[in-house]
């Protein structure tokens, strides 16, 4: 035993000196020392033994996004690499606008919950546009804001995701079908998503070409969480190709999007929509659906995708892949391992639900707005021509019975 606590104390410092000589993550995690893997430390940029006191990084599982994070596998080096593969070009912050942007577009009233969540003025609703659709899910799919920032400088298009269960196993269930059909910008997209964008582009495109013209020195940015994420996708694509949009002044974010088009349509989208970033939550699962194959015909991610560990914020690290299906992003979890939960969240916002719970209104399965839409067309609707809701008629209503009552109680005639 003697022996043995000598030979331990005796090779320690072998181990660590032999270690130490690495000065890559390559070389050190591909290095053992008498059959101890040494462990590379991204932060500090230094290869260290597991019990080194040296080594400021812990270990961490392989799927954990952290600088850190040791790295023992050699096919790690470089996941948890925050400066050497990194755009500069992606903003959490402005990530974080698009995610709330998102949020907006969920609720039934998108004109308080701006002002909820946002600064006073910030965010200003110019229209709704919206359709109630062909399929059985409800209009709520077919449903965007078209807005402006002018402290941001920015136009906002921003589209609604699926809001219920049956609408979500409904949209399954054609996705994983792979029915498809011709996307205009070229290859092919999901008919799911095509007849969702088909239902209110024509009003989307009037929408921003308007605001467009009316403020084209802003920058345009198009977004969705899930369903919303695929429209927007496709939108933000025609949007290009019909020349409304100018593919240097436009940001597209999508948020736990599903896979919405082919190869082709991957790569024509790129090349008509740059600066576009797939946010990914960790084990989200709607982003491996439907899912990828060796066919040609395959479903297929657009590029420049942000994949995100497990706790998600604006500070959090994150990983930026840019090449297609990238298998150090989001296909690094296994499908098996993924949720529905880190769908509904992402930066700490419950996009479906948060002007909602922030507005303390319950959201139910018919919306409030349903009578202003038909079938037939979609239709811009201002904000200045919006109806009141029937709950602030009805307060209005009352006010105005009482204010008309004290009037005549206090300025009754004199009887003499």
């Amino acid at each position: 035993m003697l022996c043995v606590i000598l030979f331990i104390l005796t090779a320690l410092p072998v181990v660590q000196g032999g270690c130490n000589k690495h000065k890559d993550c390559l070389s050190c995690a591909s290095s053992s020392i008498f059959f101890v893997k040494c462990r590379w430390c991204e932060m500090s940029g230094t290869c260290h033994s597991p019990g080194s006191t040296a080594n400021l990084c812990t270990t961490c599982s392989n799927s954990d996004i952290s600088k850190l994070c040791s790295v023992t596998e050699p096919d790690k080096c470089g996941k948890n690499n925050q400066n050497g593969t990194k755009s500069g070009e992606f903003e959490p912050y402005e990530a974080y606008n698009a995610a709330l942007f998102s949020a907006v577009a969920y609720t039934d009233d998108p004109v308080r919950c701006a002002n909820t969540i946002f600064p006073a003025g910030e965010l200003e609703i110019v229209e709704i546009i919206g359709r109630k659709c062909n399929y059985l899910f409800k209009y709520k799919e077919c449903f965007a804001i078209a807005a402006v920032s002018h402290t941001m400088k920015k136009i906002i298009l921003a589209y609604r995701g699926t809001t219920s269960k049956a609408q979500l196993i409904e949209e399954f269930a054609t996705v994983l079908g792979r029915f498809k059909v011709s996307a205009k910008v070229g290859g092919n997209v999901q008919e799911y998503f095509s007849n969702a964008n088909d239902q209110i582009y024509s009003c989307a495109k009037s929408s921003i070409k308007d605001l467009v013209n009316k403020y084209p020195n802003y920058r345009v940015v198009v977004t969705g969480h899930s369903l919303g994420g695929a429209i927007a996708s496709i939108a933000s694509a025609q949007l290009s190709f019909d020349n409304i949009i100018d593919k240097d002044k436009t940001t597209l974010y999508t948020f736990g999007m599903p896979r919405t088009g082919d190869r082709p349509y991957a790569k024509n989208h790129d090349r008509l929509v740059p600066k576009s970033w797939r946010i990914v939550h960790f084990k989200d699962i709607v982003p491996k659906l439907p899912t990828l194959t060796a066919l040609s015909s395959s479903p297929y991610h657009h590029q420049r995708e942000i994949f995100y560990g497990k706790d998600m914020g604006m500070i959090s690290d994150f990983i930026e892949c840019f090449e297609y299906e990238d298998e150090k992003c989001g296909r690094s979890v296994s499908a098996s391992t993924s949720s529905v939960n880190y769908h509904r969240t992402y930066y700490g916002i419950h996009v479906g639900s948060h002007c909602d719970d922030r507005m303390n209104k319950r959201s139910d399965g018919d919306s409030d707005m349903s009578h202003l839409f038909s079938n037939d067309t979609c239709k811009r609707i201002k904000v200045s021509e919006l109806p009141t809701s029937g709950a602030l008629r009805y307060v209005q209503r009352v006010m105005s019975i009482i204010s008309v009552s004290l009037f005549c109680v206090t300025f009754r005639p004199v009887q003499y």
